[in-house]
């Protein structure tokens, strides 16, 4: 597509954690498409008024770096007006990029439809884009402001799967983090992290009674001294 990357992928807490107080820079070294099928064009206005996007449905995969650590991501397409390219983006959080009801529903979509087989993905990827774009309440890819204009394989299937991920979005996984590289000259990318592991209570306890215990077992281990000053 015109702008082909929603990045997603799981991993690179350590530098979420960091991200969430500092400046952090993603760079993207290569891109390729994850499946060779299907391809199509899409197309976003009214009437005569609207304008078309023709390319693949299918994710691609990224890498590159962010914050010098090397990933890789699987990525689908957030918006269709710009060239997806390689190079350096800056990296916010999906809930600033987009907010509210979007972030809402792109993370929701995301959360419970990412990593299909080639129609799968291909369904979320018009799923989002009708998320991004239709302006009306009723979502449906092959109709509206956003809309399926054809497919080269499946498109009612296309169609079908897409509706029914937006009717029934779910909730977002909460033990994700979604971010958003940005750059305004290149397609933006959301990609997400799995936030790490928090001991429970009763595991918080136990470690608490460890190292309690060691450190009783050091102390009855210590040799006494005797000093005398003279």
């Amino acid at each position: 597509m015109k702008k082909t990357l929603i990045a997603l992928a799981a991993g690179a807490a350590a530098i979420a954690s960091a991200t969430a107080a500092n400046a952090s820079t993603f760079v993207i070294n290569s891109l390729s498409t994850q499946y060779s099928s299907p391809s199509g064009e899409v197309s976003i206005g009214s009437g005569w008024s609207s304008t078309s996007y023709d390319g693949s449905f299918s994710p691609q995969n990224i890498s590159g770096t962010w914050d010098g650590k090397a990933v890789n991501f699987l990525a689908y397409c957030l918006e269709v007006t710009q060239n997806s390219s390689t190079g350096t983006f800056n990296v916010v959080s999906l809930s600033n990029y987009l907010g509210g009801a979007l972030y809402n529903d792109v993370a929701s979509l995301v959360s419970n439809y990412a990593g299909g087989d080639k129609t799968q993905s291909a369904a979320l990827q018009l799923a989002l884009w009708e998320t991004r774009y239709e302006t009306s309440n009723s979502k449906n890819v092959g109709a509206g402001y956003f809309e399926l204009e054809w497919a080269s394989q499946g498109e009612s299937t296309l169609i079908n799967t897409a509706n029914s991920y937006l009717a029934n979005k779910g909730t977002i996984n909460s033990n994700l983090d979604f971010w958003v590289a940005t750059n305004s000259s290149k397609q933006d990318l959301l990609f997400y992290t799995v936030k790490p592991a928090v001991p429970e209570p009763a595991t918080w306890a136990m470690m608490i009674i460890g190292f309690a215990a060691i450190g009783r077992t050091l102390r009855a281990r210590r040799p006494n001294m005797a000093i005398s000053f003279s």
